[in-house]
């Protein structure tokens, strides 16, 4: 195949290219098969940045010309740094509170099969419930979930499709399977590595413990992203937690505040299950996020259920009533603070495998 030329051009909401923010690079010869990475870099000076609350894109366009043919590819981009300081977590240098639920793409009338206007109606219900985070629980979504996250604001925890709950901790150790869970927790992450909404990797769900199966996934997860902050809730919490995040499910509120002022604990605390949403369930909402709101060590936390009421992505009526939905969510208070202030410029690194 012929040397070609990419170019890789910023745009701004109005479609405007940003001063300064276009690169370019030679992709050399390659034969039948072969792959090779190509790396574009340039500097954008003081990006609007991205939150839930202001989900500011920008629009990364790539170009590769032959000579004769140019192919073109568009991507939405965002801005936005993470840090953890202490038992803070932080985006733009601002604590943020996760208010959500756990999202199974579920829907009475297709199954598994949703439509844009069914993820869209999900989107709606949890802006009105003043939720602003999902799980993808307990598997990868269908990418345009992703860019809908990207578009609406939606901080999301990306979790892999990794979950043996009958067979528990049998595999954590089986050398026959650690292959496939390392490949969906690396498919997970190369999959949906460039979605600002995306803020922690979780490697999975309810399989065991961890084990050196979970060992080996969080090593090639850091290898390909180690700016995010990863989560897995059976690895547990304090000194023995490998992840960046502690967690637990169903903590009952007087043990979620001894979580929350324990002085041996040193890493942000995230409620990834609190409240299971099935028949007549879903009391203590407010307890719940009173805690949430009062401790800083605590992230927030999701709602997860099934049943006649599926609380995933806040939500969908299968046999139950509006108003008691809405009820439900009324309780899921969010008091998240964001600010635009952040570094005055970033580096854009933009890695292009070219195809064959």
């Amino acid at each position: 195949m012929p040397q070609r030329r990419l170019t890789v051009t910023l745009y701004d909401a109005r479609g405007k290219s940003v001063p300064g923010a276009t690169g370019q690079a030679i992709v050399p010869d390659l034969n039948p098969g072969e792959e090779v990475p190509v790396k574009v870099s340039f500097c954008v000076t003081n990006p609007a940045k991205w939150t839930a609350e202001t989900p500011n894109l920008y629009t990364t366009v790539l170009a590769l010309e032959d000579g004769r043919e140019t192919e073109w590819l568009s991507v939405r981009t965002g801005f936005r740094k993470i840090e953890i300081k202490g038992r803070q977590f932080l985006v733009n240098g601002v604590p943020i509170k996760l208010k959500g639920a756990n999202r199974h793409e579920h829907w009475p009338d297709v199954g598994h099969a949703i439509t844009e206007e069914q993820m869209i109606r999900d989107l709606v219900l949890l802006k009105q419930g003043n939720c602003n985070h999902v799980r993808t629980a307990h598997y990868s979504n269908c990418p345009r979930w992703y860019e809908l996250c990207d578009e609406w604001g939606i901080w999301l925890v990306a979790e892999a499709n990794v979950e043996y709950h009958g067979y528990d901790r049998r595999f954590d150790n089986e050398p026959r399977m650690k292959a496939a869970i390392v490949d969906r927790n690396v498919a997970n992450v190369e999959n949906f590595k460039n979605h600002p909404s995306v803020i922690i990797w979780s490697l999975g769900n309810e399989c065991g413990v961890g084990g050196s199966n979970f060992m080996a996934a969080l090593e090639a997860l850091k290898a390909i992203d180690p700016a995010r902050p990863t989560h897995y809730e059976r690895f547990g919490i304090g000194a023995g937690n490998p992840a960046d995040i502690d967690s637990h499910m169903y903590v009952h509120p007087n043990d979620l505040r001894r979580i929350a002022t324990d002085p041996h604990l040193t890493k942000p605390f995230y409620h990834c299950e609190y409240a299971h949403a099935m028949f007549n369930s879903m009391g203590a909402l407010g307890e719940y996020n009173d805690l949430y709101d009062q401790y800083p060590s605590l992230r927030g936390g999701e709602l997860s259920g099934n049943g006649k009421i599926r609380v995933c992505g806040t939500d969908v009526i299968q046999n139950a009533n509006l108003s008691l939905l809405a009820a439900v969510l009324a309780k899921c208070r969010t008091i998240t603070i964001s600010s635009t202030k952040a570094s005055s410029s970033r580096n854009v690194n933009l890695n292009h495998t070219t195809p064959r």
